[in-house]
């Protein structure tokens, strides 16, 4: 089975399909305030990888507003990932309806709360991508104690082992947020919009 197949079979059962910046193709599902998205990889060899990922709205809501961006819809961030490979064929709708219940029954079974903690309790010289995260999970949290710490350390020179593309910015951003989330758990600003 070809990935467009693949793709237009999740389709019917409840995934939308959209093309990502590369064009691949990239399926999304909502549950409730969750996103699950994933981008399906079919090899000629029999086989199947899936990666999905999961997130939630206030986090990418986070996330996009720490960052500067000023987007009319949320990025798609990351709070959870995992893999799926089975090196079985993949050759009829059925299998596909197994692979979506593979990927619903991962998310549903995920502790957000718990991720999010670890996410918050990450040192502030870890890499990549997760600087960004760590700030989300702490605005999101309403974790101003944490965030005004950082400002000043930041104000006296030290950047505390962050990332350089971690700026005085996105501390500013991530604590404004926080704030406003502690003044009320479920405010979110006008915009972005979570995606889909």
């Amino acid at each position: 089975m070809k990935r467009e197949e693949f793709v237009n079979y999740l389709t019917k059962f409840g995934w939308s399909k959209h093309r990502d910046e590369t064009s691949a193709w990239v399926v999304l599902m909502r549950i409730e305030n969750m996103t699950i998205c994933c981008v399906p990889i079919l090899k000629a060899i029999p086989g199947v990888w899936l990666t999905p990922t999961l997130s939630i709205d206030d986090f990418d809501i986070a996330q996009t507003v720490i960052s500067g961006k000023n987007s009319k819809f949320a990025k798609r961030s990351i709070i959870l990932q995992t893999k799926i490979n089975e090196r079985e064929s993949c050759n009829s709708e059925s299998d596909v309806k197994r692979y979506s219940d593979m990927m619903l029954d991962w998310a549903q079974a995920q502790d957000i709360e718990q991720s999010l903690k670890q996410l918050r309790e990450l040192p502030t010289n870890c890499l990549g991508a997760m600087p960004a995260r760590h700030l989300a999970a702490l605005a999101v949290n309403g974790d101003v104690e944490i965030l005004s710490g950082y400002k000043d350390s930041f104000a006296e020179g030290d950047r505390l082992d962050f990332v350089p593309y971690i700026d005085e910015g996105y501390i500013e951003r991530a604590l404004d947020f926080a704030k406003k989330r502690r003044a009320n758990p479920d405010w979110l600003p006008d915009k972005p919009k979570p995606r889909i």
